[in-house]
């Protein structure tokens, strides 16, 4: 069976290596994509999410902070990342607290700034996005 061989990269290093994965499933700009081995070369830009790779009977979850993917001919995909987290890295009581701080700035919207408004609800968009990873953490598929 071919298989695909993953990179997370960021600026700080490698996040993860995953050889033998059997789907890769990524929020690009224009909507979600699954990658199968095989697929043709593509290179394309990666929105704020979840990036989902299924290996050796268990998925693992990610969260990407844009970036792109790039997939050769030769069944390797690169992601290269602003800034990627582990869903086990993620830490649920900091992510909810920033949720309801944004949420409490927005209740008093009259008083902040459109760049302020946009921020709380960027963070409001990200912190819903990362507790629905952080909730999933590793799957085994029966």
């Amino acid at each position: 069976m071919t298989y695909l061989s993953v990179s997370i990269l960021t600026p700080t290093g490698t996040l993860a290596k995953i050889d033998q994965a059997e789907v890769v499933v990524a929020n690009t700009t224009t909507g979600q994509i699954a990658i199968l081995p095989n697929h043709i070369p593509l290179f394309t830009r990666l929105q704020h999410g979840e990036l989902k790779i299924k290996a050796q009977g268990k998925e693992q979850f990610f969260t990407l902070f844009q970036g792109f993917l790039n997939v050769t001919a030769n069944n390797n995909i690169i992601v290269m990342a602003d800034n990627a987290l582990r869903s086990e890295e993620l830490n649920v009581d900091a992510i909810r607290k920033a949720k309801e701080d944004a949420e409490k700035a927005l209740q008093e919207k009259e008083k902040l700034s459109a760049t302020e408004i946009l921020k709380a609800e960027t963070t409001i968009r990200r912190t819903i996005m990362e507790l629905r990873i952080a909730e999933r953490k590793h799957h085994t598929f029966g």
